[in-house]
């Protein structure tokens, strides 16, 4: 009877410890970012999303709250469109659309955390290959570069390819990908990706996982590989690209702006008033 209660009180201590190893957050304060970052060591590894958490896109039609009214409009044209048209207008609304930090304060976050020898990856849902001849790889690099982020200094690793991931997009098939320090899970689970990865990496060991995402989904799929090897995990739900004030969503602009794309194959910050900056191919 005695053994019996003691294996069950082992077993609830290691439940408890098991939780107190593994917290999930929800701000959308830099502040409470900053906090969880500086208890990083050069044995924790730092995972940062890139939508929703780095950057935003700078034209208000594809910003959060207005991402889906804009997706349903151009969609509805793509799928009627012949293929090297339809480059063309994702090369636009993927390279030629600025982006913008959500917080400018993140880069010197990352230089920071990068300087006091602690890993940093970017684990996003992006796709890779090539859009036309764009590669969307050297797209997203090309990206944070201009924010003077840089996730390759990180590592010192050779690209690698995940064949058992693949993506199959207009008759192309691409596969998740490590290049830069950035790891592209295209349409897979990120915490399966990065599980890939890390079997990939058997020398790096990481005693310590921080994940700041946009998506709990995302979170909780990386708390379960952080589980499975041991290590402690903080995830970070940042919200503040849904809570952010913006102006309101103009959706006859919106529209405007979409047949302006499609016909012209450029796109405008704003149809009524043709001297505003335009964004061409």
């Amino acid at each position: 009877m005695k053994k019996h209660i003691c294996r069950i009180v082992c077993l609830i201590g290691l439940v408890l410890v098991s939780y107190a190893e593994a917290k999930i957050i929800s701000t959308n304060k830099i502040e409470d970012i900053e906090v969880e970052l500086a208890r990083a060591d050069n044995e924790t590894l730092v995972i940062f999303d890139c939508n929703g958490v780095i950057w935003e896109s700078a034209a208000r039609a594809f910003q959060a709250d207005a991402k889906k009214v804009m997706k349903s409009i151009i969609r509805k044209h793509l799928k009627t469109m012949p293929l090297k048209k339809e480059e063309k207008i994702q090369h636009i609304m993927l390279e030629k659309i600025p982006k913008q930090l959500l917080h400018k304060k993140m880069p010197t976050l990352i230089l920071v955390l990068q300087s006091r020898g602690v890993k940093t990856l970017m684990l996003t849902g992006n796709r890779v290959g090539k859009v036309g001849n764009v590669s969307l790889e050297k797209c997203n690099i090309r990206h944070l570069s201009k924010m003077g982020i840089d996730f390759g200094k990180s590592w010192n690793l050779e690209r690698i390819v995940f064949s058992c991931f693949p993506n199959y997009y207009n008759g192309e098939v691409s596969y998740a990908t490590f290049s830069d320090g950035i790891l592209f899970c295209i349409s897979w689970d990120k915490g399966s990706v990065l599980r890939a990865f890390l079997s990939k990496i058997p020398s790096y060991k990481f005693k310590k996982i921080i994940f700041i995402d946009d998506k709990r989904r995302h979170l909780e799929s990386v708390r379960q590989v952080a589980d499975e090897i041991g290590s402690e995990f903080v995830g970070i739900e940042y919200t503040l690209a849904k809570s952010k004030k913006r102006s309101p969503i103009n959706l006859t602009k919106i529209k405007e702006q979409c047949k302006f794309l499609i016909e012209k194959e450029r796109w405008i910050s704003s149809i009524s008033a043709p001297h505003e900056r335009v964004f061409s191919k």
